[in-house]
């Protein structure tokens, strides 16, 4: 039998290696990310929001979506868009809708 590439060691079907570095690397298990970050202490210390596309328009004609999600509570909040611009206008809304419901 010819050897294709060179440095590569020839495998049997019947010596398989025991022992897999990338394998185990992969399944090892790491610390939750939450561990390592401190959670916020008050309300409304830390928000997390996102701009998200709809598969489907809906019959308003919203095809964008802006979510809020607070650290501290993990309340969320979801505001349907016809436009991404339209940030701009709901940013202040919730502001004032999240300070009056806390």
């Amino acid at each position: 039998m010819h050897q294709i590439v060179d440095g590569i060691p020839k495998f049997s079907s019947n010596s398989v290696p025991s022992f897999c570095e990338s394998y185990t690397k992969a399944k090892s298990h790491r610390m939750p990310l939450r561990n390592l970050v401190p959670l916020p202490i008050r309300k409304l210390e830390l928000v997390y929001s996102d701009v998200g596309i709809m598969l489907i328009a809906s019959i308003r004609g919203h095809k964008y979506y802006l979510t809020f999600t607070e650290a501290k509570t993990r309340y969320k909040w979801t505001y349907p868009m016809k436009q991404k611009g339209d940030v701009k206008k709901i940013l202040p809304l919730w502001k004032e809708r999240a300070e009056n419901e806390s």
